[in-house]
């Protein structure tokens, strides 16, 4: 499948907030990080309590999508590369289920950024990494 078609396989994402399989997730990562990362967040009080909200992050490690969505206390929405959707069925799934959806870069992805507008309009965060990669230099 080509990773253009990705986000065409991909519908208004719906809230994965109270599924099970993201309380499970996010409290299985809760554990890890309290246990080993000593994860420690500032800026909270800049969020809005509600209302769609941008969120813009630097993208310096793989860790950085799990830890913004474990960090931030609102349902929060993370666009990823497209081929993160097409390689496997189950990264597909489990990205899916935790509230990815899927991003063509290097051109204009009319589809992502409809569900992205959707995401907003919902009243969800949307975290970006304006960078598109993870950064190499901080």
């Amino acid at each position: 499948m080509d990773s253009p078609k990705a986000s065409q396989l991909i519908e208004v994402p719906t809230s994965v907030w109270d599924r099970p399989f993201y309380r499970g997730v996010r409290a299985t990562f809760s554990l890890f990080c309290r246990s080993y990362l000593r994860l420690k967040v500032d800026g909270l009080e800049n969020l809005p309590a509600e209302g769609g909200t941008i969120v813009a992050v630097n993208h310096q490690s793989h860790l950085d999508v799990p830890l913004m969505g474990l960090a931030l206390p609102r349902e929060a929405r993370f666009p990823g590369k497209a081929e993160l959707f097409t390689s496997s069925f189950f990264l597909r799934t489990f990205l899916l289920n935790l509230g990815g959806f899927p991003i063509v870069r290097g051109e204009g992805d009319r589809k992502a950024i409809s569900l992205s507008e959707s995401i907003l309009q919902r009243g969800d965060v949307l975290v970006l990494f304006p960078e598109g990669t993870r950064t190499r230099t901080g």
